[in-house]
């Protein structure tokens, strides 16, 4: 084969390993993973960053691609991958661990776009309460395109519905007194702010589990788990809205 013919073959062939990269099937025990179609990456395309004391940054390309780097005392290789969708949202694919999802929330606020992972849809929606979002800097602890710090942000940030109970005016806030042997919780919640069977959220760690109301008087209530696992900490915070609310 002459030199110019085997140069072209290689290129196809680099091309084809490309592309089967990009759209290839999930292998033995992977996760399913739908790639978002350009239409649906171009609303989202762009570069985001945040940071205190050193910054990260995501860039979100339209065909699919994403790389998330991050600079400051402890710089990290950039992670890059392939950005999916599913009912919920999209899911991010790294391709050093094809076996991991980190699922995106798209947030858009006025002029402004937001890049959540799900897990910090409730510290979002605590900071929207408290006045520190918007905020008016790069400085912050949830990605942001690139330059929105300088836009408007009218009325309420667009959030999935399972996230208003952190946002609702109704909402109510309590906080884990102390946690019994049996995995029971009380909780600064009394029956005033919930019943039984009100289902309420209890943090942990990054994220937030569902338990419901046991029991309720005019000083505390009690709540379990949903699922059990992780048991619940004292001192963790507890949100809910009111019945009827």
């Amino acid at each position: 084969m002459p030199l110019r013919d085997g140069r072209l073959f290689a290129a196809l062939t680099l091309l084809s390993l490309a592309a089967g990269c990009a759209s290839r099937e999930p292998g033995p025990g992977e996760p399913p993973f739908t790639p978002a179609t350009q239409e649906e990456l171009e609303p989202v395309a762009g570069i985001y960053q945040f940071g205190l004391g050193g910054m990260r940054q995501m860039e979100i390309q339209e065909d699919g691609d994403y790389e998330e780097t991050s600079q400051g005392c402890f710089d990290s290789p950039p992670e890059e991958g392939r950005v999916g969708r599913d009912e919920k949202g999209f899911v991010l694919r790294p391709d050093a661990r094809p076996m991991e999802r980190r699922r995106m929330v798209a947030v858009s606020w006025g002029k402004r776009r937001y890049l959540l992972e799900e897990q910090e849809g409730a510290e979002f929606c605590m900071q929207v309460r408290s006045g520190q979002e918007p905020r008016g800097r790069m400085e912050g602890v949830f990605f942001l395109r690139e330059g929105d710090w300088n836009k408007s942000a009218t009325g309420s940030p667009v959030i999935p519905r399972r996230w208003n109970v952190f946002l609702a005016p109704g909402a109510r806030f309590g906080k884990v007194r102390t946690v019994e042997e049996d995995g029971r919780a009380w909780v600064t919640l009394t029956m005033s702010d919930v019943s039984v069977g009100t289902m309420v959220y209890v943090e942990r760690g990054e994220g937030w589990d569902e338990a419901k109301v046991l029991e309720a008087n005019g000083v505390q209530c009690a709540v379990r788990k949903v699922v059990e696992g992780e048991p619940i900490e004292p001192g963790a915070r507890v949100v809910t809205l009111k019945p009827g609310e």
